[in-house]
């Protein structure tokens, strides 16, 4: 069905699309990410290549993809110290404005549980930042049990 919106694994291939969606959250929503619009898209190819190979034993990047183009986004990685191993933060959780409302957030953090429940987690972490009525950004978390 050529209206079907596919949930993946990034591939190599993705490398401008990749870029061109994350400095496009990052532009858009400056307070939703730890990334810095201004100084991001003077990294080289190289940074952009590297966080698409991702090792899929600790870390994971989805994309939300309609009729070859990306739409959504998001990763997740898996806590390296031994005290929290068990543990995964999902982070870079974007959409594009025109398809939201069709639970495409929903669908990719769905890919990240499962991965982390497939790579033998226990917890997810989701931060979530919000704007208070002066404008201050805050972060709060929600734990999942996988």
């Amino acid at each position: 069905m050529s209206d079907e919106i596919i949930i993946r694994h990034a591939e190599s291939s993705d490398l401008g699309s990749f870029r061109e969606l994350r400095l496009e959250a990052l532009k858009n929503h400056p307070t939703a990410f730890g990334a810095d619009y201004e100084e991001t898209p003077t990294h080289p190819n190289e940074y952009w290549q590297e966080r698409l190979k991702m090792n899929r034993n600790k870390e994971a990047l989805f994309f939300a993809e309609h009729n070859g183009q990306l739409v959504g986004m998001t990763g997740i990685f898996c806590n390296l110290s031994k005290k929290s191993s068990h543990d995964s933060m999902i982070w870079g959780v974007y959409v594009r404005p025109e398809w939201r409302g069709q639970h495409l957030s929903e669908r990719l953090i769905h890919s990240c549980l499962k991965w982390a429940k497939d790579q033998g987690l226990i917890i997810a972490d989701l931060p979530l930042t919000a704007r208070n009525q002066k404008l201050y950004a805050t972060t709060a978390y929600i734990t999942m049990n996988i």
